[in-house]
């Protein structure tokens, strides 16, 4: 009874949370300036809290709202907030930049804003069609595989294209590869995610020999959308090569996954685990590899959190990150290619050479610096070019 009243709790706070409006934030705004404004539709949440409580989250995007906001203020721009499901907020003042995330309140904001208003899409990954396609595709395979129906886990309910067309320019999570399926519109600006490095972790202690067999999936929801079906199916048929799952199940797949998840020796579910928290640091310890076929992102957290920790990264090419210098990118994401590649690494085990090589491609490539530099850099250009300045 307690566990059900304390969920309906949660429930009516996050929808509160979603309905929150943060006005005037201009925590890093410049002194002795004329302030522009700026409205920005996507997480009002990790400005409710204070800082120590906001750097505990359970997903990077609660950094990534936080840059943006911060990157606005540097600009010059005091910055309103809302959340890019709040469809009854109405603008009341004029605002020079508007960013919105997401199809679902877009189009009635942008028919509502002044019409010198810069509109810019943030999009956290592939083109919404492209995503729902590949995702449809999986769900099939995995649905004729098992002979079962499975439903859609991370498809995105809302179109966006009506917001795509709208916008006077696209700045998307991913890379060069995740910009192409945004072919029919011409201002697309690619950046790549960050993440903050565990100053806990020490990898001299790491037994490179001991871990030689273990890989790591770890991932927030969508099973099959994030390819952990193709993962267990590998891995049945590579029994000398240990999985180790971080992820929260979906009910119906558990059911029909359940021999591969809790009955086959070499795959260990561990569920949950907190960011730079001892648990985490344990699991980073145990594995050298970190795989990932997943059929949709756009330069995912949790690739670049297990590449900080030296593992090796083996992800798909809709990952949408670039990891050819230190990693391994999947081709097709088939089950045969990742038997293939889990099989190899007899060939070529990890060692600490390679997993520093990793820390410091992750250090050097991945910072928040890095993004809030490039993100600026967009929004001046685009703000630029639209005022034909």
């Amino acid at each position: 009874m307690i566990k059900k009243n304390l969920k309906k709790l949660i429930q009516v706070w996050e929808a509160l949370c979603e309905k929150s409006v943060i006005l005037g934030y201009k925590k890093y705004l410049p002194k002795n300036i004329k302030p522009k404004t700026a409205l920005l539709s996507y997480l009002p949440r990790p400005f409710l809290f204070s800082s120590s409580l906001s750097t505990s989250t359970k997903h990077n995007s609660w950094s990534i709202v936080k840059s943006i906001a911060r990157a606005l203020n540097e600009l010059g721009f005091v910055v309103d907030i809302i959340s890019w499901q709040n469809t009854e907020f109405v603008p009341t003042k004029k605002y020079d930049v508007f960013i919105g995330h997401a199809g679902k309140n877009f189009e009635k904001l942008e028919k509502q804003l002044n019409r010198d208003c810069v509109k810019i899409f943030f999009s956290t990954g592939l083109y919404w069609k492209f995503w729902n396609s590949s995702e449809a595709q999986r769900l099939k395979n995995a649905s004729t595989r098992k002979n079962c129906e499975f439903q859609p886990d991370r498809i995105i309910s809302e179109s966006e294209e009506g917001a795509l067309q709208k916008a006077d320019a696209i700045i998307s999570l991913g890379n060069e590869f995740c910009r192409k399926t945004y072919t029919d519109f011409s201002k697309v600006y690619m950046l790549d995610n960050f993440c903050r490095l565990d100053t806990k972790f020490n990898l001299e202690k790491k037994d490179f020999l001991a871990d030689k067999n273990n890989f790591l999936f770890l991932s927030g929801p969508g099973n099959i959308h994030k390819g952990l079906d193709l993962l267990l199916e590998a891995f049945t048929q590579t029994p000398d090569k240990h999985l180790y799952i971080c992820t929260k199940l979906n009910e119906y797949f558990a059911k029909i996954y359940h021999h591969e998840l809790f009955e086959t020796k070499n795959i260990h579910y561990i569920g949950f685990v907190k960011e730079f928290s001892k648990k985490s640091r344990d699991i980073m310890s145990l594995c050298n590899y970190y795989i990932y076929p997943s059929c949709g992102e756009g330069s995912p957290g949790a690739v670049l959190w297990a590449m900080s920790y030296g593992l090796i990264p083996v992800i798909s090419r809709e990952s949408c990150l670039d990891i050819d210098q230190v990693g391994h990118q999947l081709k097709n994401n088939t089950i045969e290619e990742l038997i293939s590649f889990i099989k190899s690494t007899d060939d070529s085990p990890c060692n600490i050479k390679e997993a520093s090589t990793v820390m410091d491609y992750t250090k050097n490539n991945f910072s928040e610096n890095i993004f809030l530099e490039k993100f600026k850099k967009y929004i001046s250009l685009i703000y630029k070019q639209s005022k034909n300045e």
